[in-house]
């Protein structure tokens, strides 16, 4: 079975240790109208995928309790709708110039040091 399109809007691959490998083949599907993807305790530790990855109107993402370093790939990403993002419990030591305009919600618990000096588009005045 070949699947290309997918129209759900949740998908909860919580626990499912489907590490960067399982996230690379997420990047050939198209999820028209996926809302929320859980993707925490999966052992992932690279990221590049996703932003390969159709999410245009993903509005919640959680990749807690991975192994991610590194998430400077993420400004490249179209997350144009996203609200909610988890990045709890992984490797993270910078953010970058992450753009999320309609982020209400970011978790970085138990993440190393943070350097936010460049996050000037995650605050709101």
């Amino acid at each position: 079975m070949n699947i290309k399109d997918i129209n759900t809007k949740k998908l909860d691959l919580y626990w499912k240790d489907i590490g960067n490998e399982g996230l690379n083949y997420l990047s050939k599907i198209n999820f028209k109208e996926l809302k929320v993807l859980n993707l925490n305790y999966n052992k992932i530790s690279d990221i590049k995928s996703l932003t390969d990855v159709k999410l245009d109107k993903l509005e919640e993402l959680d990749l807690s309790n991975n192994e991610i370093g590194n998430i400077k790939v993420l400004e490249n990403a179209n997350f144009k709708e996203l609200k909610y993002l988890n990045l709890a419990d992984n490797k993270i030591k910078d953010l970058g110039e992450l753009r999320l305009e309609k982020l209400l919600n970011l978790n970085l618990n138990s993440n190393y040091s943070i350097n936010i000096n460049k996050c000037k588009y995650l605050v709101k005045c």
